[in-house]
This record gives C-alpha cells, sequence and structure tokens, in this order.
C-alpha cells in the first residue's frame, strides 16, 4: 500500500523551513563564544606581561604602543587605562628629567661675565630647544646637542685643569669617560623617542612639555645647583677623576668645590700654567 505525499503538506514543510532556520543561526550569533572570550583574555595578559617587560627596561613608547592595544581589547577594562597613562606619566617625566640634565651639564661651567650679561639664561634658553628637537626631532639634530656637550665637557676638564694641574695622561683618560657619560645620555634618548612624529610634535596628537627654566631654583647668579649633570657623582667622568688625582690633587680639588657650594665660582678662565 503507497502513501501520497498532499501538495499542501509539501508546501507546508517548505515555508517552515524557511521561517524556522533563520531563526536557529541568529540564536547561534547571539550565544556568546567562550573560545573567543578565552582568546582575547589571553591575549590581554600576554599583553600586559610583554608591556611590564618594556616598561622595566624604560622602553616607554614601546609599552605605550601596547597599552593602546590592550585597550582595544578590553576597552571597559581599567587596567588597559592605566597602562597608557602610566607609560606616557613615565615618558614624559624621564624627558624632564634628561632636560635638566642637559641643561645643568651645558651651564656647569659657563664662566661668568663681569658685565652682569645673561649668559646662563641665554645658555639654558637654547639648550631648550636643543633638547626638545633631540626627542622629537630628526637624527641630524643630535649633532647639536653632541657638540654642546662636547663644548661642555672640554669647559670640565680645563676647569679641573686649572685647579689640579692634569697631566696629558689624566685628560685623555677624563675625556674619554666624559664621552662614555654623553654615550649613555643620547641612548637614553633613543629610548623615550617617540615613533612616529606627528605635526604636534608628540604621539596621539598630545604636546608634552618641557621642563623649563623654572625646574632650577634661583641660586648665586642663576646657575643650576650642581649634582644635577652628566659628569657629576656617580658618572664614568667622576669615578675616572676619583681614581686618578693624586693626593695633593684631590685635596685641591677637595677644596675648590667646597669653596663653590658654599656659593663662590671658581673663575679660572684666561689663567696661564706656569
Amino acid at each position: 500500500m503507497s502513501t501520497s505525499i498532499q501538495p499542501s503538506a509539501v508546501l507546508a514543510l517548505f515555508f517552515a523551513t524557511l521561517f524556522y532556520l533563520p531563526q536557529i543561526g541568529a540564536d547561534d550569533r547571539n550565544e556568546p563564544d567562550d573560545r573567543d572570550q578565552e582568546t582575547v583574555e589571553r591575549e590581554f595578559a600576554q599583553t600586559v606581561e610583554e608591556y611590564n617587560t618594556l616598561f622595566k627596561q624604560d622602553r616607554f613608547d614601546e609599552a605605550l604602543a601596547l597599552g593602546q592595544l590592550a585597550r582595544l581589547l578590553q576597552p571597559e577594562n581599567p587596567v588597559a587605562e592605566l597602562m597608557v597613562l602610566k607609560a606616557k606619566f613615565a615618558r614624559q617625566d624621564t624627558i624632564n628629567r634628561l632636560s635638566i640634565r642637559f641643561k645643568a651639564t651645558v651651564a656647569a661651567d659657563v664662566p661668568q661675565v663681569p658685565d652682569g650679561s645673561n649668559t646662563i639664561e641665554e645658555t639654558c634658553q637654547i639648550t631648550d630647544g636643543i633638547i626638545h628637537r633631540l626627542v622629537y626631532g630628526k637624527d641630524e639634530d643630535v649633532a647639536d646637542g653632541q657638540r654642546q656637550l662636547d663644548a661642555s665637557l672640554e669647559r670640565r676638564i680645563e676647569a679641573v685643569d686649572l685647579i689640579c694641574r692634569l697631566t696629558g695622561a689624566q685628560k685623555r683618560k677624563l675625556r674619554l669617560a666624559g664621552r662614555g657619560d654623553i654615550k649613555r645620555f643620547f641612548d637614553r634618548v633613543k629610548t623615550i623617542r617617540p615613533k612616529p612624529v606627528d605635526s604636534h610634535g608628540g604621539p596621539d596628537g598630545e604636546d608634552l612639555e618641557l621642563c623649563g627654566n623654572g625646574c632650577f631654583p634661583q641660586t648665586h647668579a642663576s646657575r643650576p645647583p650642581r649634582g644635577l649633570g652628566l659628569y657629576e657623582e656617580g658618572s664614568l667622568f667622576s669615578k675616572t677623576l676619583n681614581g686618578q688625582l693624586t693626593v695633593n690633587q684631590a685635596a685641591a680639588f677637595e677644596a675648590a668645590t667646597l669653596l663653590r657650594s658654599l656659593g663662590f665660582y671658581i673663575g679660572c678662565a684666561g689663567r696661564n700654567h706656569n
């Protein structure tokens, strides 16, 4: 006995299929995919770990990029926003510290001018522009900063020589050590240099303010306080100087340093050796 299917039943089944299949697909799409969520969380955790590694290495620009990636992965996660802000703040703080060190180094041994002209203030204004170009400018701008620091190193060696009467070998070792300090300074600049640089001078259209002359407290003759420059205590120059001076040289240098710390500047420009 054969069973025939009525055409009306076929049509009813056909229309039912058209109606229910889209609904089933929609329900599947609306259900959260646990596997995708796990992938995002895993990528976020990995990004945080890489961020912490870069941050400890003072590679703040790269850390900032990872913070922005974390913010894309989990926009509502406050940790991602904290990562971005922390990297920006750390980079800005580093830039300000480099600016202070650069200006203190260049101005430390600028000789006093008897006519009362603002030699120190003018020097600091020049260095403000140089440090900004070092951080946000092109590679060739490094040459300006290099010349300034090389000149400051020669002034420092000359000042020590006029007090201690250095030998030729002592001068060569001090010059080599000072160049090592300069190299470390520029290596530091490279680690916080934003990439890429936009028309506003900073990433994401931000204007990062450099530390101006207001960072220096008012000291004798508006001179930046000692202990902030590249060649101060703990530097390669300082360590080499302490290791190279004889007993008599060290005593003379200590006396001159004490006088200077009390507000007296040892101006030896133009003094001839006997």
